[in-house]
């Protein structure tokens, strides 16, 4: 009997002292910066700057490069963008896997956990709901959607808007399209969008799974009218274009 209640009182101290760790210790991670690029023309690609960046399309026009080019420029430009967004997830993940263990929250980390629960529309502290919702979507699949829904970049939406995926926006009962100051932020709306959608839900299970893209794509039965076909409009650039080398860069 005085076994068990050493052992009780041994175990309650070690959780105690872990939680009180938690508590005092962690810091909320600093936000991530990055400096926004507008690409007028192809030399705006070519001086790559050091540090993080994404681009914004300010005029060049796709459509007057060759198709091997158009997909090299293309690539290049969606790539930085959607590393940024994946280290803002990550960051995410990281500040929701520490704050659903602690008694008790800062006022600066209240003002962080109100930032992402909005964002994935998810009730306050529903720490299961979020955690869920919180996905980093295949690079694989972004690059083939985003090749798909603009045109590999000659679409109108995305030259003028910086619109990859024809998102749509509504001004009193006119529905239009999205404008986003960068790539960036089209890239994190969309991916937002597949992460808070119940229509989207076995798509965030299969990416909790570890489930390879092409099977992820059975997930998008709801993105369009397509259904099916979309699917496999999705599954056959992935493999054309071997965009899932770009998952583990």
């Amino acid at each position: 009997m005085l076994k068990k209640l050493v052992i009780s009182m041994l175990i309650f101290f070690l959780y105690s002292s872990f939680s009180f760790s938690i508590d005092r210790d962690f810091h909320i991670p600093h936000e991530i910066k990055y400096k926004t690029i507008e690409v007028k023309t192809l030399k705006d690609l070519e001086n790559k700057p050091t540090g993080n960046h994404v681009y914004s399309l300010d005029g060049l026009d796709l459509k007057k490069l060759s198709v091997r080019s158009r997909k090299e420029v293309f690539i290049s430009m969606l790539l930085p963008s959607i590393e940024i967004v994946n280290k803002e997830i990550d960051r995410d993940i990281s500040i929701i896997e520490t704050l659903s263990k602690k008694n008790s929250h800062t006022s600066e980390e209240k003002k962080e956990l109100d930032r992402i629960f909005n964002s994935y529309k998810v009730s306050a502290y529903n720490w299961s709901e979020l955690k869920k919702r919180m996905i980093k979507y295949p690079t694989s699949l972004i690059l083939s959607q985003a090749a798909i829904e603009s045109g590999w970049g000659t679409s109108k939406v995305f030259k003028e808007k910086n619109n990859l995926f024809g998102m749509n926006a509504y001004k009193h009962t006119n529905r239009t399209y999205k404008e986003y100051d960068s790539i960036k932020d089209s890239v994190k709306d969309f991916v937002l969008t597949l992460s808070r959608v119940n229509a989207y839900k076995s798509l965030r299970t299969k990416v909790h799974a570890g489930e390879p893209p092409e099977k992820i794509a059975h997930g998008l039965t709801s993105y369009s009218e397509l259904k099916g076909a979309y699917i496999k409009k999705v599954q056959t650039m992935l493999k054309h274009n071997d965009f899932e080398k770009y998952d583990d860069a």
